[in-house]
């Protein structure tokens, strides 16, 4: 036994456990029945949306911010929202911009239209963009989806099939797979690694990449809009 599983075998024994927090298959981990499970435990809701969460997306905003990425955006759309709370604090910084938010995971879509706030909450998986939206948007969102995975160059594919010819962008946050211990994730990029990702990944003749840490360097921040 390692002492990593002597920790966790402890931890599981006093009840110290995050809700998920351990994970011995990472894939069927982030099936959306499995989602739907978390999604639906009012404990794993509470670890969610602790304090720390809503103040990273504050920084994401303000990061935003600096590059301007809020300019002249009259549209955005939140993929894998969660439970909206981006699309929240998005909304108390720009509350001119016409949201959506949208989930694989219904159970989260329930949490988010709970909110009652004007914003179209709906079911799609990020694997059928392009058979479940027509619109165009000035902003695409998908922070902290990723990771979590099986084909996530199909997904990055997909998302710039939403954006607005010429002058959408999309905005991209996965963990720095450097310092990424959680188990539940399928894919482990360093800033390094994750740049060659969406490089051989996208059209560099039509698009361009910005990147930046954040979060003390725990997270990954990728801006991609037309060359």
């Amino acid at each position: 036994m390692t002492f990593k599983q002597f920790k966790t075998n402890i931890r599981k024994k006093i009840g110290c456990v995050n809700i998920g927090e351990f994970v011995e298959n990472p894939v069927t981990f982030n099936s959306k029945e499995s989602w739907d499970s978390l999604f639906s435990n009012k404990k794993f809701i509470k670890q969610y949306d602790m304090q720390s969460r809503l103040e990273t997306y504050k920084e994401v905003i303000r990061l935003l911010d600096s590059y301007k990425v809020f300019d002249n955006v009259t549209n955005m759309i939140d993929f894998g929202c969660g439970t909206g709370q981006f699309i929240a604090a998005v909304l108390k910084e720009h509350p001119e911009i016409e949201c959506t938010g949208t989930d694989f995971s219904l159970e989260s879509i329930e949490i988010c239209k709970r909110m009652n706030i004007s914003v179209n909450f709906y079911v799609s998986d990020i694997y059928t963009i392009r058979n479940d939206i027509e619109k165009k948007y000035d902003l695409v969102v998908c922070s902290e989806v990723l990771e979590h995975l099986t084909a996530p160059e199909k997904a990055l594919k997909n998302l710039l099939e939403l954006l607005a010819p010429n002058t959408g962008k999309l905005v991209i946050t996965v963990p720095n797979g450097r310092l990424d211990k959680y188990e539940g994730h399928i894919h482990f990029w360093s800033p390094e690694s994750f740049k060659l990702f969406i490089e051989n990944v996208i059209n560099t003749k039509i698009y361009k990449c910005s990147f930046s840490l954040f979060n003390n360097r725990k997270n990954i921040l990728a801006i991609i809009s037309f060359v």
